[in-house]
């Protein structure tokens, strides 16, 4: 049977580890409020970084779980970190853009220059399409960055009492492609948009999502037919998936 010590260690241990997790809900509610009013003021079509992204920034993550606990956090704890805010969700995208660029079979294409000293992106390009393991449909860039999916708490945390399992359960969010494998290339959904961009008459190999919305064009389906409505038509996007 365990000895009185060993019980009243057991003990010692659990209120700890509830005081340990208290400590960081805390210090996060007042980080997640302060990220929200953030959010606010962004334009409606930016591409917000998630909480948890957020959290799991090594000066960020030194913040909340490095601060001894006698030390309060406050709003005002986090002034210098908004401000650079805008900055750090920058460097963010650009760096979750490599990792995608990373996943693109190889071409050609990305060497080539619009202009001088102007890098010409694959990722915008109307052929490239992604697909993360819980959907089907295909899913353009920058809205992969935005894709619910990817940033879904996975299995797991529960079992675990470290820090970040504590973080991501408070915030029911994991980092974007935490572990690195919930997201693919999608080269069937490639191979639809260039059928689709060739009958639009635009260049596949250049043709840019914006070009394709500039070019306000509508596909008729010449499988899909109605008695009544006649032949289906759509938009570009729309007529990639159909085809897929």
């Amino acid at each position: 049977m365990p000895t009185l010590v060993e019980f009243m260690g057991d003990m010692r241990e659990k209120l700890l580890k509830k005081q340990r997790k208290s400590l960081l809900k805390k210090r996060q509610r007042i980080l997640v409020a302060a990220l929200k009013d953030f959010a606010l003021t962004r334009p409606l079509t930016e591409v917000i970084v998630s909480a948890a992204d957020i959290c799991s920034m090594p000066e960020v993550k030194a913040m909340l779980q490095d601060t001894p606990p006698n030390v309060e956090i406050t709003l005002e704890s986090f002034a210098d970190l908004l401000e650079r805010l805008p900055q750090l969700c920058d460097e963010w995208r650009k760096l979750k853009s490599r990792d995608l660029l990373a996943l693109m079979p190889a071409s050609t294409a990305d060497a080539r220059n619009a202009e001088p000293g102007e890098t010409f992106s694959r990722l915008e390009l109307a052929t490239t399409y992604f697909q993360c393991n819980a959907c089907t449909e295909p899913i353009s860039y920058p809205r992969i960055l935005d894709h619910g999916c990817m940033t879904a708490l996975s299995h797991g945390y529960r079992n675990r009492e470290d820090d970040m399992a504590v973080m991501f359960l408070q915030l029911k969010l994991e980092p974007w492609n935490y572990a690195g494998n919930k997201i693919r290339y999608y080269k069937t959904a490639e191979t639809s948009a260039r059928s689709v961009i060739q009958s639009s008459g635009l260049d596949a190999d250049f043709a840019t999502a914006g070009d394709l919305d500039g070019a306000d064009q509508w596909l008729e389906c010449l499988c899909c037919s109605h008695h009544v409505k006649g032949r289906a038509v759509f938009r570009w996007k729309k007529a990639v998936r159909e085809i897929l």
